[in-house]
């Protein structure tokens, strides 16, 4: 029997929209894309995130924008109205030259790399009340103070467990400290610039 994927396609008439990738690295990435796809429903834009588990690649940034390259080349270059990996930071000071060589691949590319600073927990950590300055430096400072901060967080969190906690005031509180967060929204046109 064959394996369903658990990745939601748009229906045919949002495939009309305009399309973003967005790279993830994981389901925590990808259930936060979702959760953005929710804002942009509410907010009743004509465009469609469309996420795109990367794994398996370790968290190697260099491995994740070719993989996206390479879905990206599939689809077709005009597929998407622009494109975006998230990726965590921390990968980066781990292998200097792989985290070089995937900013110049995904700069050729036209992909922008959304630094998670340093990984997914410690973006989410921003996005939560009183907490859009906090930063935290290490993979482990980071999901403890998001515990301390939610308790029940678990990794991966589902959308509608990430909506609990996150809401639209929360993505704007992060974006007004993390400029790539603030690009990614203002190119699909959920902020002004």
């Amino acid at each position: 029997m064959k394996k369903r994927s658990l990745r939601r396609r748009p229906s045919l008439s949002r495939r009309r929209k305009k399309v973003i990738y967005v790279g993830c690295e994981g389901k925590s990435e990808e259930a936060y894309v979702a959760l953005l796809n929710e804002f942009i429903k509410e907010q009743k834009l004509d465009l469609w995130l469309e996420a795109d588990r990367l794994n398996p690649g370790a968290g190697d940034p260099l491995e994740l924008v070719r993989k996206a390259s390479k879905h990206v080349r599939k689809e077709g270059r005009n597929a998407f109205a622009y494109k975006v990996i998230l990726l965590d930071q921390d990968r980066c000071s781990q292998n200097p030259q792989k985290a070089k060589e995937a900013r110049e691949l995904a700069e050729k590319e036209g992909i922008l790399l959304l630094w998670q600073d340093p990984n997914h927990e410690g973006f989410l950590l921003r996005h939560l009340p009183g907490c859009q300055d906090q930063n935290p430096t290490t993979a482990e400072e980071a999901e403890r103070r998001l515990r301390q901060k939610w308790p029940e967080y678990e990794k991966p969190m589902a959308r509608k467990d990430l909506e609990k906690r996150i809401d639209w005031d929360g993505v704007r509180r992060a974006a007004g400290k993390l400029p790539c967060l603030q690009s990614l929204l203002e190119k699909i046109g959920l902020v002004r610039a």
